[in-house]
């Protein structure tokens, strides 16, 4: 990770212990942290609308953001489409609806993507998010969130 003292700076300032942050710039790295701990930690067995919905919120942020170059949007709309894609099939697997035959011949047994890269790279486009904006713009969760 290129950025990690500057994810550090927002994590200190704008990420609550608990619940989902009040600022816009906290809100994107917490996200992106649920996702990489959910995938390292629990292979993405608890993998639930509120994960998917990171994902797209991530996607949809960044993708508009003015300060990533077109080929940076590409690369974390093609990391967070990746990382949305192994939740999915973890979902179905563990819902039974994949088998253990179809889960290794059609995903190659990926259920959770568990390097750090996808994760860093998502982490990077958030710091320069917020070195775009180091003001705190405020977030409003979703209603019907839980996480």
């Amino acid at each position: 990770m290129e950025y990690f003292n500057v994810c550090k700076e927002i994590w200190n300032r704008w990420v609550p212990q608990r619940g989902y942050a009040q600022v816009l710039q906290g809100e994107l790295l917490r996200q992106i942290e649920r996702l990489r701990y959910e995938a390292q930690h629990n292979e993405n067995r608890s993998w639930n609308d509120d994960l998917l919905y990171y994902c797209d919120f991530l996607r949809s942020t960044l993708r508009e953001a003015d300060c990533l170059t077109p080929e940076e949007r590409d690369r974390v709309n093609a990391a967070l489409v990746r990382l949305r894609s192994c939740g999915e099939v973890a979902f179905r697997y563990y819902k039974g609806d994949i088998s253990d035959q179809e889960l290794a011949e059609d995903y190659n047994g990926e259920l959770a993507y568990q390097n750090n890269d996808l994760y860093d790279l998502v982490c990077d486009a958030i710091a320069l998010f917020y070195r775009a904006n180091p003001n705190p713009i405020p977030y409003e969760r979703r209603r019907d969130g839980r996480r």
